[in-house]
């Protein structure tokens, strides 16, 4: 990959749109881009950077639990940042797995009960 790459280039390095990318510059959740005369220009850093919000967008993060870790993104501690808001991730998807659960053990004795009562009919 190139040193730096122009914004549809670093777009589709990262896998998303230029639209998100300059969305993503004015939430002020990557510093703003350096410019090549009129283009904005993107480093590997930036590019990484972009990767990892679309990466946690797609596992359901919102861009405001994202505001805190990209601030400091690549500095020290970073990996245990990420680390930690995984772990949240992960204990409240158990979370909803365990309500669901419970929600199907419900509906199943519902519906035998519903099945005995027909039954009994």
């Amino acid at each position: 990959m190139p040193e730096t790459l122009l914004i549809g280039a670093a777009a589709r390095a990262a896998g998303v749109t230029v639209k998100a990318i300059r969305f993503y510059e004015a939430a002020g959740l990557i510093p703003p881009a350096p410019r090549r005369g009129r283009y904005r220009v993107y480093d590997a850093d930036a590019i990484a950077r972009i990767t990892l919000i679309r990466e946690a967008r797609a596992h359901g993060f919102s861009l405001e639990s994202l505001r805190p870790l990209l601030q400091n993104a690549f500095g020290p501690g970073h990996c245990t940042r990420v680390y930690a808001l995984i772990e949240q991730k992960l204990d409240a998807l158990q979370a909803e797995v365990a309500a669901v659960q419970q929600r199907m053990a419900q509906l199943r004795q519902l519906k035998r009960r519903l099945q005995g009562d027909a039954d009994n009919a």
